[in-house]
Order: C-alpha cells, then structure tokens, then sequence
C-alpha cells in the first residue's frame, strides 16, 4: 500500500472515531444507549494518537525522496 493511500486511510480512521464518539455521546444524552460517558471519554483520548499518525504519514511522504529506499519500502510492505 502506497504512503499516500496510508494517510487517506489513516485520516478516515480518524475522522470516523470522531463521528462514532459524537454519535454515542448523542445516543448517551437523549437516552437511546446505556453506556458511561467514560466510553467517550476513553474514545476521544485516541484523536490525538491517530492525528499524529496522520502527520508521521504525511512528513513521511514529504521526505520521501530523502528517506532510505528500504524505510520508505518496509513502510509501503503489504502485511
């Protein structure tokens, strides 16, 4: 998978925990689940660890050309 698909991935990622977070701290407020606040609470803890991996991925990419070929290569690895 190329860097640039991996930071749109990782970005989406990102963006969906946020909505799911926001989703079930409405569904929390108006009743419709019985979850603890603590579950969005202990969502929203991972926003900063995921945005972070979008910005590694895209200082990533930006050095791409200065980078060892077989750094960037172990990154782009299928699993």
């Amino acid at each position: 998978m190329k860097i640039a698909e991996l930071i749109d991935e990782a970005a989406l990622d990102a963006m969906e925990r946020e909505q799911w977070a926001a989703n079930l701290e409405r569904s929390i407020a108006f009743g419709h689940v019985k979850r603890p606040l603590s579950d969005v609470t202990l969502m929203r803890s991972r926003f900063p660890a995921m945005r972070a991996i979008v910005r590694a991925l895209k200082l990533i990419a930006a050095w791409r050309d200065k980078l060892p070929a077989e750094f960037v290569a172990e990154i782009e690895r299928a699993p």
